[in-house]
């Protein structure tokens, strides 16, 4: 009807007219500085995305990192599994998905309500079936049992296969060397994959032998030194155990914090006039 107007019309029409015809068709931004919405809570309102970027990434990132620094420990990867690598990065996820709701439709309660519960959840269960499996191995490696525990017994025949070849390298050898440097040890190695588990638990804790003391194959050919086995069970009882505890308290404490804070703070926010 406006250009149907000026194109027909002999009389001037008013530019602000025009203009505020042009307002009425942007689309419409949210608007806090109504007057049902307390005076205090609009600049909050406003910046309530960045608000709670922040204070999830403050809750979060210890947790997360010690988590990261966990999950993608050999150890870990070698005896749990891989699948809490990928876990661990679940609150993250659940935070940027909430900025983007915060920043597209503002304040959403199900978005905080969600974001915090699964991320505290998932820190809870992370910690929790860690700390479980810690002990168990810690109580599996420490002993002198090397037939009950399977993974155990397929780790000490893979060794013996590695002190094997590695005798046969050195039968006509002038000078012991590692196996490293023996021939066709790319080849063999391929075949043996646990293999590069033992050699990074010599390399890392000076240790020889699994099940039991032995010579050092990867390291310092022939030196012997206190079996592997047991600097394992070390690190399950006093490393993975101990970060895991940490973990499972921050989700407690995250769930806790969540649901006391839902409650608490739900009606003081409504009472400002936030649709909450």
């Amino acid at each position: 009807w406006l250009k149907r107007y000026l194109d027909t019309s002999d009389t001037p029409f008013p530019i602000s007219t025009y203009q505020s015809a042009l307002r009425g068709m942007q689309p419409a931004k949210a608007d806090y500085s109504d007057a049902h919405v307390h005076p205090v809570t609009n600049l909050w309102l406003q910046n309530f995305p960045q608000f709670f970027m922040f204070f999830s990434l403050f809750m979060f990132v210890v947790p997360v990192v010690k988590g990261i620094f966990l999950c993608f420990d050999s150890t870990v990867r070698y005896w749990i599994g891989s699948i809490f690598a990928f876990l661990i990065f679940l609150p993250l996820i659940f935070i940027l998905i909430a900025y983007v709701i915060h920043l597209v439709k503002g304040p959403s309660r199900n978005a905080v309500t969600v974001t915090f519960l699964v991320g505290g959840l998932t820190l809870l269960l992370i910690g929790d079936r860690m700390m479980l499996q810690a002990i168990t191995h810690a109580s599996e490696f420490g002993s002198s049992d090397c037939v009950t525990y399977t993974g155990k017994r397929e780790l000490e025949e893979s060794w013996q296969l590695a002190y094997d070849f590695w005798v046969s390298c050195n039968e006509d050898a002038e000078q012991t060397t590692t196996i490293a440097n023996c021939p066709k040890y790319a080849q063999t190695v391929a075949l043996n994959p646990k293999w590069n588990y033992l050699q990074e638990l010599e390399l890392n804790f000076d240790c020889g032998g699994w099940c039991e003391g032995g010579p050092q194959l990867w390291r310092y050919a022939a030196r012997r030194a206190d079996s592997c086995s047991v600097a394992v069970a070390d690190v399950f009882a006093y490393k993975i155990k101990r970060i895991a505890l940490q973990i499972m308290s921050y989700g407690i404490v995250v769930v806790a914090v969540t649901s006391a804070g839902l409650i608490l703070l739900g009606q003081c926010i409504r009472d400002r006039g936030v649709d909450w």
